[in-house]
């Protein structure tokens, strides 16, 4: 087990804008905000802010290349990006102090979320929009409980499942056939951002 400590969660649900489809901004704020980052204060919050500089510069946040120009515009941080991740590349990046970022079909339009560490049998994510279950989720609430996605393992099985798949149709068909050693052979096209100063 290996576990990067430190990492502050954040979620989308209380973002200014477009909440439902901020875990983008989110899960960088998460990573960037770990590594000293604090923006301008120009926005309640540093996702927020996140927004409107990826919005400002033409960076399209739903895109791998966005997200990691808008990582970069920053002094000193890297993302190591690939579109062909495996679960193998998540933990060596994790060895390594490298926060990850993640994209998968946890949602019908798909999700994005931080992974922070890992177990024998999954990965230690902060999920921005709370606990996912198969298909359904236990969603923040602001004003409330607005960490139920911090600090959660997420099996092999559901990380190979959303986020090596192309729909979430093929995601719920792999989720419910292959096996905890299945799921850790079979992903290598995963959306992975190794995120780290340097």
């Amino acid at each position: 087990m290996k576990v990067i400590n430190g990492v502050p969660y954040f979620s989308q649900l209380d973002n200014k804008f477009e909440p439902y489809t901020a875990c983008n901004v989110t899960s960088l704020a998460m990573c960037l905000w770990y590594l000293g980052i604090r923006g301008r204060g120009s926005q309640r919050q540093f996702e927020d802010e996140l927004y409107i500089r990826a919005v400002d510069n033409g960076w399209n946040r739903f895109t791998t290349w966005g997200l990691k120009g808008l990582a970069e515009s920053f002094d000193d941080i890297q993302d190591d990006l690939t579109e062909n991740g495996t679960l193998k590349d998540i933990r060596e990046a994790i060895d390594q102090g490298k926060l990850c970022i993640v994209h998968g079909f946890f949602t019908s339009v798909g999700h994005i979320m931080v992974v922070k560490g890992y177990t024998d049998s999954g990965f230690i994510v902060n999920d921005p929009n709370g606990e996912w279950y198969p298909w359904t989720y236990d969603r923040n609430e602001p004003g409330g409980n607005n960490k139920k996605g911090e600090g959660l393992e997420y099996s092999k099985r559901a990380m190979t499942s959303c986020c090596d798949s192309w729909s979430i149709g093929e995601a719920q068909v792999r989720y419910s056939a292959i096996t905890s050693a299945q799921a850790e052979n079979e992903g290598d096209t995963i959306w992975l951002h190794r995120i780290y100063k340097v």
